[in-house]
């Protein structure tokens, strides 16, 4: 995995020298507001000059991974983070939906406000159907997200999930890398 604020252009020319082919990159969203919201620390054009560096001065392949519906996330905003998937480098992307894991900031904060069922019942018990939703959270599934926003319910946000993989991958471009892919393999 690679983080855009570290790339500049000796270090991608020195990871192809030690034969690195491919990186992936934990983008999260195409939308300022929404890197703000889950403390990213980058920006759009972090991420876009940082790809055009790896671009530029190698011949590394870029992945790049994408969430759905972070906190706050309206339908338009998650609708510009396809945009900006599409309009970016990238051989592969996966859209995934946002699963705020245990021990992690986010999970804290959403527990603490209440808008996220942990399993964990008043009586010390755990409920294991709410940890079965923790699987979800790549593959395409009829179950519902852990959590989701105000502005976006479960059948919208897995909508929008399909239809990221359906507009990046059904591209004249990513045909042809896709292709590319299995000739090599």
């Amino acid at each position: 995995d690679a983080h855009v604020r570290y790339v500049t252009p000796e270090l991608v020319r020195a990871m192809q020298d030690a034969q690195c082919y491919a990186l992936d990159f934990g983008i999260e969203s195409g939308v300022d507001r929404l890197l703000k919201v889950i403390k990213k620390n980058t920006t759009v054009k972090q991420i876009e000059d940082a790809l055009h560096c790896v671009r530029t001065h190698s011949r590394i392949k870029m992945n790049g991974l994408f969430i759905l519906g972070l906190p706050s996330e309206t339908y338009d905003e998650a609708c510009a983070t396809i945009d900006f998937a599409k309009r970016l480098p990238l051989e592969m992307a996966q859209f995934s939906i946002l699963t705020p894991y245990p021990g992690s900031p986010l999970f804290n904060d959403l527990k603490q406000s209440g808008a996220l069922d942990t399993g964990v019942r008043s009586d010390g018990s755990v409920e294991l159907s709410v940890w079965d939703l923790y699987s979800a959270y790549v593959s395409f599934t009829d179950k519902d997200p852990i959590c989701v926003t105000p502005s976006l319910s479960s059948e919208e946000v897995r909508d929008l999930q399909k239809k990221a993989q359906r507009e990046f991958y059904l591209r004249p471009y990513q045909i042809a890398c896709q292709i590319k892919r299995l000739r090599l393999h």
